[in-house]
């Protein structure tokens, strides 16, 4: 087996860091993958109930949900901002 070059090691390296840093970032998340929310009465779609579907770790605000209702899942899903969700389960992994 040969050996593995010193710019393997930097690469790993880099790849451990960038994944502390994620982590990070989505630490301090209001939201996680997984969870049940539901639209704010505010706005357009109030009331909707949707899945958590992604949070981006660059913007802990940008969060992609998937609404579960018949017109809903029949979508892509689409982006939300954080203050417009209330939280209804959270999904403890």
């Amino acid at each position: 087996m040969p050996a593995r070059s010193e710019w393997f090691y930097i690469q790993e390296w880099r790849a451990r860091r960038e994944q502390r840093f994620r982590d990070k970032c989505l630490k301090h998340a209001k939201f996680k993958k997984g969870d049940l929310v539901k639209i704010a009465s505010w706005c357009k779609s109030k009331e909707r109930i949707a899945h958590v579907v992604d949070v981006a770790w660059y913007d802990i605000n940008s969060i992609t949900i998937q609404f579960l209702d018949e017109e809903g899942i029949l979508e892509e899903p689409s982006k939300a901002v954080a203050q417009n969700l209330v939280l209804i389960s959270r999904d403890d992994d």
